[in-house]
């Protein structure tokens, strides 16, 4: 087998095993390789430069293959009579030259009957006589199967009965191109010439141009057919084209199935258009999620609504006075704002997103993976900046601004009853002193309610003003977690977006693997001669 084909079978199967592993190819693919064959005839044989050409006899039960062999052999080598019309084994025929020291561990060896001739004419052929296709016990398809690998030249035998069976035309088209073939039609003198004109027409529709046909009969009463020109017609290819365009026959065939299985492959790998289903993805997430933030920031409430309760009633009894504490353990804010309600939420959108792939036929073991690993990171993303959050709105609740008013207005609620009970305490002595030169009367009751009053308000409007602006706990806490939670969404959204990016990486990366595969060919081999193909018509 060519070098250049082993080394590309094996890299296709390696590169198979990595892309069924990682999900993207199904696990029949592996089987759908295994299937392409390996085998040639050279394999059977220790010196492949000398080995001889395989020619198997293939038909259906009771075409007399065997008998055609015999009549080849001049002697009988192949079972016919009580043991037909099922051949039970494979017969191979060949010269003494080639003794088969060591066949292949893979061949049904204790089925196979071995004979050896010392014709010389005849050295660079072996015949194969191979079961019927057709029989009912399995085995015997089995057998075939086992030998179809080794074979370089096919002889097709049906019979006038029996040349439009269906099983040896699936067969025809299954191996067509596998070998080269040779048409013979036994029991002849049991034909008509519309048959020979009629099973042509079919070979042709079958792909086979100018179908070499030999007319054959093997009875006692037989008279002149084509059977002379069966040994000869094989022998005269041998010596115009030589074995080793055989054997690139079959290699081709070989090199074609495993294109077409790394073609197959890429197809199935670039049928996936991820950007078409990366925005239904993004566009499913986004509503899910925008709903998810909504019940998280409900369930937040549960903790919030006690402080600013605890606000409320401390403003109605005190001015100014610390809020009510809030609790410190962070897995007592994320057990209440990441519910199994939300938990179970965020494992339907997973879910809705995986059934998405699987309608656009993603698959969807890579998509799960990535998946997996982004339910382990969603907590971290959306509840880990919210402890820091809620820690620091409350460390300095409510914005810049609201913070500075505040701080002035409580500094000039000190500041301004000092300010006016100074005024109030100057005029006082002021007027006290006037009063005693009789320059003017001594202050009375008017001034007294005036001052005492001037002293309240100078002292209440600043609290007021200071109590409006306080910044309240409860509404920096219910504005970070909001905060929080948009960025936790926008961060698993980014994820989303990467994780496709990632999914479509691996593609690229498998693609353009199996495009260097199937361009590291080397120099393949040109067609093989219409001769070879499909024979030469007989005059």
């Amino acid at each position: 087998m060519s070098d250049t084909f082993q080394q590309q079978f094996q890299a296709l199967r390696e590169w198979t095993d990595s892309a069924r592993q990682s999900g993207w190819i199904p696990a029949q693919a592996q089987q759908q390789l295994a299937q392409i064959e390996q085998q040639q005839a050279d394999d059977l044989f220790t010196n492949s430069r000398e080995r001889p050409l395989i020619v198997a006899f293939f038909g259906g039960t009771g075409v007399g293959k065997s008998s055609l062999l015999n009549r080849l052999a001049q002697q009988q080598i192949a079972r016919v009579g009580v043991q037909r019309p099922t051949s039970q084994e494979v017969t191979l025929y060949l010269h003494q030259d080639f003794p088969l020291a060591q066949l292949p561990a893979e061949l049904p060896l204790e089925e196979t009957v071995t004979a050896y001739h010392q014709n010389d004419r005849r050295r660079l052929v072996a015949w194969l006589d191979l079961p019927d296709i057709d029989s009912i016990e399995q085995r015997h398809r089995a057998l075939v199967e086992a030998w179809l690998p080794y074979v370089d030249w096919m002889v097709y035998v049906v019979s006038p009965d029996r040349y439009h069976d269906d099983l040896g035309w699936r067969f025809l088209q299954q191996r067509g191109q596998h070998h080269a073939w040779l048409f013979v039609i036994n029991h002849w003198d049991q034909g008509a010439p519309q048959q020979l004109d009629d099973f042509r027409r079919r070979l042709q529709r079958e792909g086979f141009s100018d179908p070499a046909i030999l007319r054959t009969s093997c009875t006692v009463t037989a008279g002149e057919d084509d059977f002379p020109q069966l040994e000869a017609t094989i022998n005269r290819a041998i010596e115009t084209y030589g074995l080793e365009l055989f054997k690139r026959l079959g290699l081709q065939a070989r090199e074609a199935e495993l294109q077409a299985f790394a073609g197959q492959m890429r197809q199935q790998l670039s049928r996936h258009d991820l950007a078409q289903i990366q925005a239904g993805f993004l566009a499913i997430s986004q509503q899910r999620l925008e709903q998810l933030t909504q019940e998280m920031a409900l369930s937040a409430e549960a903790l919030i609504r006690p402080l600013q309760s605890a606000e409320q009633q401390e403003r109605f009894w005190r001015l100014d006075s610390a809020p009510a504490p809030i609790p410190p353990d962070p897995a007592a804010w994320q057990s209440v704002i990441w519910s199994q309600h939300n938990e179970q939420r965020f494992a339907d959108l997973l879910l809705e997103l995986e059934n998405h792939a699987v309608l656009h036929q993603l698959p969807v073991r890579p998509l799960k993976r990535h998946l997996k690993r982004l339910h382990a990171e969603h907590q971290p993303l959306l509840l880990g900046p919210i402890e820091r959050a809620a820690t620091e709105a409350l460390a300095r609740p409510g914005r810049a601004g609201q913070r500075l008013l505040y701080r002035g207005f409580r500094l000039l609620s000190g500041l301004l009853p000092l300010a006016a009970a100074a005024w109030a305490g100057y005029h006082v002595v002021a007027d006290f002193y006037a009063g005693t030169r009789g320059e003017q009367a001594f202050l009375g009751l008017d001034f007294a309610i005036h001052t005492t009053l001037l002293v309240l308000l100078a002292w209440l409007i600043p609290q007021l003003l200071q109590q409006r602006t306080k910044p309240s706990a409860a509404a920096s806490l219910r504005r970070a977690i909001g905060q929080t939670l948009r960025q936790g969404i926008v961060a698993i959204q980014a994820r989303f977006t990467t994780l496709y990016g990632e999914l479509d990486e691996e593609q690229q990366a498998l693609i353009a693997a199996l495009d260097a595969i199937i361009s590291e060919r080397g120099e393949q081999p040109g067609q093989a001669p219409p001769y070879i193909q499909a024979g030469e018509p007989l005059d």
